[in-house]
């Protein structure tokens, strides 16, 4: 569960400044309250608990936390896309699913400790808890569903192979108006 583990770099967002700096908006910084946030990427992204005088070294309370990560939670981010026709930082990510759903989610500004879900959803649905084109509902299906952000747009694969792999905006005026602002994905096997 990498991606949903901040001690850690895998499936996240990170984000520096132009000097490789941590900005001050990231959300696990000391200034955000994260009094065990530690620069990640010196150490290959995996850090040791820290220890005090009365804690056992697995205690989570006292896990380290990446400052560099700005959002977690995704399983393979193939492609980022950034949108040249507004003025405040928005991209789409390209998020290759596992069994059933390939997903484009939205991130940048606004967007700060957002968790795309994975694993423990895939797509709109609870992890393997997908039928086609829905989700298959319990009273424990849905468990958490606020922790996690949903994807803009999702489709699915049908347990065959798929990988959403390109995605780009198109720049307003350069096409027809009615292709300003809008998005353009392909997939890797289904085109």
């Amino acid at each position: 569960w990498a991606s949903q583990d901040t001690s850690k770099l895998h499936g996240s967002i990170i984000r520096l400044t132009a000097n490789n700096e941590i900005p001050v908006g990231n959300p696990y910084i000391f200034e955000s309250g994260w009094v065990n946030s530690t620069r990640c990427n010196n150490n290959n992204s995996v850090f040791p608990f820290l220890e005090d005088n009365n804690t056992q070294k697995n205690n989570l309370t006292n896990k380290v936390v990446c400052q560099e990560i700005f959002a977690k939670g995704l399983r393979n981010p193939f492609k980022f896309a950034m949108n040249p026709n507004i003025e405040r930082t928005q991209f789409y990510i390209n998020d290759v699913g596992a069994a059933h759903w390939e997903e484009i989610s939205i991130g940048g500004d606004g967007y700060e400790n957002a968790n795309y879900g994975w694993p423990v959803r895939e797509g709109h649905c609870k992890n393997g808890r997908s039928c086609g084109n829905t989700c298959l509902i319990s009273s424990s299906s849905r468990d958490n569903e606020n922790e996690f952000l949903e994807p803009f747009y999702a489709y699915n694969h049908y347990g065959k192979d798929a990988a959403i792999t390109a995605g780009v905006f198109v720049p307003n005026g350069i096409w027809p108006k009615a292709y300003d602002n809008k998005y353009l994905y392909a997939d890797f096997v289904y085109g």
